[in-house]
């Protein structure tokens, strides 16, 4: 009863638009209370859960992967991706939409961030597009979905908080995300091929460019593939912890912001692009601790109720076959990605979900990868895809709902992908499984 008395009140406040840190905190305060639970007791956890959030090491690394991204973003490497994609792929029918999703994907393994990937490829391409007469629905979809990469590419923000919340270790979930994600960005890539095929006015082709500027556009791209591998070779070597390989990636990214920066003919010396950096990355990640905070009160009052082990204890007794009770997971977390974001999403759920899962037996690295995947649908499903409103802000003359009808084709794909990595586990733990032990 006093679960209920604490989901009512969370369901309350976020329907009258109540933040969601300060929704769960107060949440889990009225579950508490609900339970007759001694105030010095309550007082204690309001005490003690943000120090236990902020002491929590996994966490450290979030900051170093923002930040990472910020200085790739002053680096120019979101341009720099889609030039040499579009020397690469253009040709091809839909090429230029390609090129999106691959940028994306390159743009991805240094952000982590679905919203700033989309946002950043946005301003980029859908001009170009235009220019060559791209369907605009075709257009922007393809940024709408090439943003959710960021979710999946390591260094996925999303992995890092599921992995702190269930402590699954965070260097084999960052592993398991890499191939996903590549087969996502492949999966895309031949639906738009597909499409521009059949339909052409989608998506002409591109005037095509010579061997000779195929592989010295590669030239501009170096920084990134030397981060990617620096970052992913540690880290499946064992040389590197996630914090350290986040603290290496962000330093390498710095020097490569400051030489590109150079290079381009500015001012060495001019590091006011270096203060908006750190200002930003201080606000993001503190806004994100809020949250989590909040959340981890709500789960420390489901964790002193019981319910979560009861739930996993009655759903494990069904007389249903597991992967039955996985499909309606998947389900519930689509519908209910259409109300939340995806962080809130993950650590409102999991104190209840990962019982279920690991009581069924299913690896939970995978799951996150799952997981995930799922966020990453929800990013381009009304009403609450973020990363619709985030093109619609880029096009205003466009209604999001035509954003959301171009994104459709993507979300469909996304679904065939997921069930392949379902239907597959090793194409998630082939990496993480061969990652040596640090």
């Amino acid at each position: 009863m006093e679960v209920v008395v604490a989901i009512i009140v969370l369901i309350f406040l976020l329907a009258i638009g109540v933040p969601i840190a300060a929704s769960a905190g107060l949440a889990g305060l009225m579950g508490f209370v609900a339970s007759s639970t001694p105030l010095k007791a309550i007082l204690s956890v309001f005490a003690t859960v943000p120090f236990g959030t902020s002491y929590n090491f996994s966490l450290t690394v979030i900051p170093l992967f923002i930040i990472m991204g910020y200085f790739t973003f002053h680096a120019g490497i979101s341009e720099k991706a889609f030039d040499t994609a579009r020397k690469w792929v253009g040709r091809l029918p839909g090429g230029l939409a390609i090129a999106v999703v691959l940028a994306s994907a390159a743009f991805a393994a240094c952000s982590g961030s679905s919203v700033a990937t989309a946002a950043t490829m946005g301003r980029i391409s859908i001009p170009e597009l235009r220019r060559y007469k791209y369907n605009d629905e075709l257009t922007l979809g393809a940024v709408a979905a090439g943003g959710t990469l960021g979710v999946l590419i390591p260094p996925s923000l999303l992995l890092i908080i599921y992995g702190a919340a269930t402590q699954v270790p965070v260097g084999k979930l960052l592993l398991a995300g890499f191939i996903p994600g590549i087969l996502t960005t492949l999966m895309f890539s031949g639906m738009i091929v597909f499409r521009s095929t059949v339909n052409p006015l989608l998506g002409p082709r591109a005037p095509g460019t010579s061997w000779r500027e195929k592989i010295s556009s590669l030239k501009s791209i170096w920084g990134i593939i030397v981060l990617a591998l620096l970052v992913m070779g540690g880290l499946y070597a064992g040389i590197f912890t996630p914090t350290e390989a986040g603290g290496i990636g962000a330093f390498g990214a710095f020097i490569l912001a400051i030489f590109t920066r150079g290079r381009e003919g500015k001012s060495l010396r001019d590091f006011g692009w270096l203060k908006s950096t750190l200002l930003d990355t201080a606000l993001s990640f503190g806004s994100l601790f809020f949250l989590v905070v909040g959340i981890f009160v709500f789960a420390h009052f489901l964790s002193y109720s019981g319910a979560p082990v009861r739930i996993a204890e009655f759903v494990s007794n069904l007389s249903v076959p597991n992967v039955m009770i996985l499909l309606a997971m998947c389900i519930f977390y689509i519908i209910l990605g259409c109300f939340l974001d995806a962080i809130g999403m993950i650590l409102l759920t999991i104190p209840v979900v990962f019982p279920i899962i690991m009581s069924m037996g299913y690896n939970p690295v995978w799951f996150g990868i799952i997981l995930v995947k799922l966020c990453e649908i929800c990013y381009v499903t009304p009403p609450v895809g973020l990363n619709l409103f985030v093109i619609s802000s880029l096009q205003p003359d466009i209604p999001v709902e035509r954003i959301a009808k171009g994104a459709l084709p993507f979300v469909i794909t996304d679904f065939i992908t997921l069930a392949i990595l379902i239907a597959f586990p090793s194409i998630s733990l082939f990496l993480a499984e061969g990652m040596a032990i640090k």
